[in-house]
């Protein structure tokens, strides 16, 4: 039972509101416990039990913050865990291996069973039609009723067929990859006709950057993943009335889904405008879900929260769009 709590308890993070969770035994970041995370040779502060104890009235308790932890989980503390110091909700717990934030059984079974990964070769193995199981009668009749080799299972196939089989084959190819073409020949010489005579339809749509009012700053965002999740990186950029660039920055974050790069590309961008007192600013984002939730039309996902919480907090004591 022990063994199997220390395994399904890194997959719980706490999402912040009051802050009386405990500081060293409960995962708020994506380090987990953070009384098994220190050092050795770091000394543990064991007064101090709430994570409330390390705010004060502004934020962070930067000078406690400092003496508590080492410098790597100090940035970490700071950058992943974001509440608004609300006495009127407790500390809520959401299971990470879902994306509703709910327990589920069937997750922690998955974690629980240590299974090996799939190697990817074996998605590449052709298996339709094939059959599968013990090697009984059936199966040994089955076998000899799809004769590949005409030398070693005798029997007779003509060239006629094969190029029936070839030219039926690149047809439907070319059906699954042009679905809206009409009247697809079967005959390979009549298709390569007609992908020579072909001309796509091309839509374009023109998008035009405009420029922020006079005496006002833009910062334009964007983060992708390459896979869900995947390696991420984001970049933004702030220009002046005149469209002349201010700053501009990039970075990789490692392993994460699309959603939470763009959230981190908000944050840094404010963040950034916020330190240099660019007063006013337009912030774009590409992100339809992310406007939707800072408007308060959409529900804020778990694993976004803590970002969601500080743009509203920086949109909030800052004049910003």
């Amino acid at each position: 039972m022990s063994e199997a709590r220390e395994e399904v308890e890194y997959e719980i993070l706490w999402e912040m509101n009051k802050g009386n969770t405990n500081v060293w035994h409960e995962n708020r970041t994506s380090l987990g416990s953070l009384y098994h995370v220190i050092p050795p040779e770091f000394l543990i502060n064991e007064e101090l039990q709430e994570v409330a104890d390390l705010r004060d009235e502004e934020g962070w308790n930067d000078q406690l913050l400092k003496l508590s932890f080492p410098m790597e989980i100090d940035d970490n503390i700071r950058q992943e865990v974001q509440f608004d110091n609300n006495d009127d909700y407790w500390d809520t717990p959401r299971w990470i291996s879902t994306s509703s934030g709910n327990f589920s059984i069937s997750s922690a079974w998955r974690i629980l069973r240590h299974r090996a990964p799939t190697n990817p070769e074996y998605g590449k193995l052709w298996t339709k039609g094939s059959r599968i199981g013990g090697q009984s009668g059936t199966g040994a009749s089955s076998n000899k009723s799809m004769r590949r080799n005409t030398m070693k299972d005798g029997g007779a196939v003509s060239c006629n067929r094969v190029i029936h089989e070839v030219n039926k084959t690149l047809h439907f190819l070319v059906r699954v990859r042009y679905p809206w073409l009409p009247r697809i020949p079967l005959l390979w010489p009549k298709m390569i006709r007609l992908f020579e005579g072909y001309k796509p339809i091309v839509v374009t749509i023109r998008v035009t950057w405009q420029l922020p009012y006079k005496g006002w700053f833009k910062c334009n965002t964007d983060g992708a993943s390459r896979g869900y999740p995947g390696p991420s990186s984001y970049g933004f950029c702030v220009q002046d009335h005149a469209g002349d660039l201010v700053f501009a920055k990039m970075k990789e974050i490692g392993e994460t889904t699309n959603i939470v790069a763009k959230a981190k590309v908000l944050v840094e961008g404010l963040t950034y405008y916020v330190e240099r007192q660019f007063h006013p600013l337009i912030m774009e984002t590409d992100s339809l879900v992310l406007r939707k939730i800072i408007n308060g039309e959409w529900e804020t996902p778990w694993y976004i929260g803590a970002k969601v919480t500080k743009l509203l907090w920086l949109l909030c004591t800052r004049s910003c769009w």
